[in-house]
């Protein structure tokens, strides 16, 4: 069975652009790999990743990813079954967003501050509208 796990961090402190740059470029080898497809947004210092893939090798990474230290505060915000994956193309896209980006969050969906995500845990068809806008706008952005 594909799963889809969506999940907010908080960088730790002293992770660098150069070093989340690294990161993303291992993450896309070793999903490739493992057949996981997702996609990663970072907004001051916070994390909200989106993965996709068979149950048991999404479990695997979530379970590395709790035990990275470059993440702290792990938050799973959604996970459930997936029917069709929305990030199919991307063995892991990544986006630094912008103050207007989140601008944009702001006036679509009623939210001004990302980090507030994972208060949404108890809210996942939220959660979902929240990362499918802003990975479209990553998407267009990159069209």
């Amino acid at each position: 069975m594909e799963i889809e796990v969506i999940y907010h961090s908080v960088a730790a402190e002293g992770l660098t652009e150069e070093t989340i740059l690294d990161l993303v470029t291992k993450a896309q080898a070793f999903n490739k790999t493992m057949g996981i497809t997702g996609c990663l947004l970072y907004y001051k210092k916070e994390f909200v990743q989106a993965l996709e893939g068979d149950e048991s090798s999404v479990n695997t990474l979530l379970s590395k990813i709790k035990q990275d230290p470059r993440h702290n505060e792990i938050h799973v915000l959604f996970k459930g079954k997936c029917e069709k994956r929305s990030y199919a193309n991307w063995n892991m896209a990544y986006d630094a967003l912008s103050n207007s980006d989140i601008k944009k969050l702001e006036s679509v969906i009623g939210i001004n501050d990302f980090g507030a995500l994972h208060n949404l845990k108890d809210s996942p068809s939220r959660v979902k509208k929240i990362f499918s806008f802003l990975s479209k706008e990553l998407e267009n952005e990159n069209d």
